[in-house]
């Protein structure tokens, strides 16, 4: 049998954030997760945004950040009905995402389509000022 070195501060952060987090996430609001990565000569961001409206998803590029925000109506409860759950988010999103190099904010094109945002952003060298991108559904 091998001898393993106990860390207790392991346990612990296991635990908040593995066991803790994701019930927390999933109680508190929209799940913002993205993807960033390289391709070619950009850098593509990708989130999922189910539900949406292609022209309810504001994506600007400013300051070494994407920012991405939106909302989704709240929809008036049915007396009628009997909920068991309520899960589905409604109401505004926000979230940035720093850059890992300067884009060309002109040439920044985004996609929705299928409930995912795809936000592609050509590099640049120089740096400019905010630009704000149609969403193209």
């Amino acid at each position: 049998m091998a001898v393993v070195k106990w860390e207790p501060w392991d346990d612990l952060d296991r635990w908040f954030f593995n066991d803790m987090m994701p019930s927390v996430r999933s109680k508190v609001g929209w799940d913002l997760s993205a993807d960033v990565y390289e391709e070619g000569d950009s850098i593509v961001a990708e989130m999922t945004i189910p539900g949406m409206d292609g022209d309810k998803i504001n994506v600007a590029v400013r300051d070494g950040h994407l920012h991405i925000s939106g909302s989704r109506e709240e929809t008036s409860e049915k007396s009628d009905k009997q909920y068991y759950a309520k899960e589905i988010r409604r109401g505004s999103f926000q979230r940035s995402i720093r850059l890992p190099s300067d884009v060309d904010k002109k040439n920044v094109n985004a996609q929705y389509q299928g409930g995912v945002l795809k936000v592609t952003m050509p590099k640049a060298d120089q740096k400019e000022g905010s630009v704000k991108v149609e969403v193209k559904s």
